[in-house]
């Protein structure tokens, strides 16, 4: 049983630092050359609300610096307390910080470290592993192994051939025994994913199907996920637009659609995305912000909960959407070509359906 195990002080094994960082006086290069996840209001993992770094950008001020390490805790910027701080103002005083800019991190460094070099020939290390951030281990008295708990330890794999994923069985659901991502293999009737499994190992997957599950959010780490064009969350349990996927920049399609979505918020803006689909939800806001969405062509919103004056003129006026769905509403179609600002929606609509003929 657990309690006949070694127990271990991990504050032993943290060490604090303070890390000075430069930017460049060239206004074009201000990038610290990093990003963050956490906060109080979006959990990295669950109940671990700690900033930590979840990237470094190669050739990057960090980068080149050498001190910042990926998933080190930044408990100070510029004395200001990371310890209890929600997302978006975390990212924001990194973002307004000046020249300088000081970090006070903490960092797990184990007190011995032994290195093994393994030699194979056939593919196989004869090992396996467990552990891992969000990830914690179930160990009994005839299996003495490396103890971790949750959100203490990571691994880090660099690999030349793609690694099977292994999981155990929770709550009599298996999870899965194994995730083919060059034959996009699907997900099903799963409530969250494993945080472990999207990886920079994936930075070249295009197409991820996850519809026709229970998943009410996404892990951070989808922010690895750099090169996905097609992302498929329909009939899901989504409240809202998971904050992990609003850095992908090369998505063409997100649908949304058949979800618990009740409102469209200010982060819409950072959405990069050609295609959005939100059929079947239970919309009934839509922000301003989503007129700054500046690659959104096709937008649907049929069988919401929308009132005329949920529409923002600024997305008929000034947007890039040159199809705009929204059948099934408290509204008609022909109430809705009343509104201000439909002329200039339907002079990009006019100008992108001559372009297909």
């Amino acid at each position: 049983m657990c309690q006949e195990l070694p127990t271990f002080d991990y504050k032993d094994h943290c060490q604090e630092e303070e890390i000075v960082l430069e930017r460049s006086s060239n206004d074009n290069d201000t990038s610290l050359g990093f990003r963050i996840a956490g906060g109080n209001d979006q959990p990295f993992v669950e109940n671990f609300t700690s900033i930590i770094v979840i990237h470094i950008t190669e050739n990057g001020l960090v980068d080149r610096d050498g001190r910042l390490k990926l998933y080190d805790i930044i408990l100070r910027v510029n004395g200001v307390d990371y310890s209890n701080i929600k997302h978006q103002t975390a990212v924001r005083i990194l973002k307004m910080s000046r020249n300088i800019v000081r970090l006070l991190i903490r960092r797990l460094v184990p007190q011995l470290i032994e290195v093994i070099e393994l030699k194979h020939s056939n593919g196989k290390l004869g090992i396996e592993i467990a552990g891992g951030i969000g990830t914690s281990i179930k160990v009994n008295k005839n299996n003495y192994s490396i103890i971790t708990t949750k959100n203490d330890h990571y691994v880090n794999f660099k690999a030349i051939r793609a690694l099977p994923l292994l999981y155990e069985r929770t709550n009599e659901q298996p999870l899965i025994k194994s995730f083919d991502f060059e034959d996009y293999q699907r997900y099903e009737n799963r409530k969250s994913l494993p945080s472990n499994v999207f990886t920079h190992h994936l930075s070249k997957l295009e197409n991820l199907q996850l519809n026709s599950n229970h998943l009410h959010s996404l892990p951070m780490s989808f922010w690895y996920l750099t090169a996905l064009r097609e992302l498929n969350l329909s009939k899901n349990c989504f409240f809202t637009i998971p904050q992990a996927i609003l850095n992908l920049t090369n998505l063409q399609l997100l649908d949304f659609s058949f979800n618990q979505i009740t409102e469209i918020k200010n982060e819409i803006e950072l959405l990069q995305v050609d295609e959005l689909n939100l059929n079947n939800n239970k919309i009934s806001k839509i922000s301003t912000k989503i007129s700054k969405c500046k690659r959104l062509k096709i937008l649907r919103l049929d069988n919401n909960n929308l009132e005329l004056k949920s529409i923002p003129i600024s997305l008929l006026k000034y947007s890039t959407v040159s199809q705009l769905s929204v059948k099934g509403n408290r509204f008609n179609y022909k109430q809705f070509q009343l509104v201000e600002g439909y002329d200039y929606y339907e002079k990009r609509y006019t100008a992108n359906q001559r372009k297909k003929d």
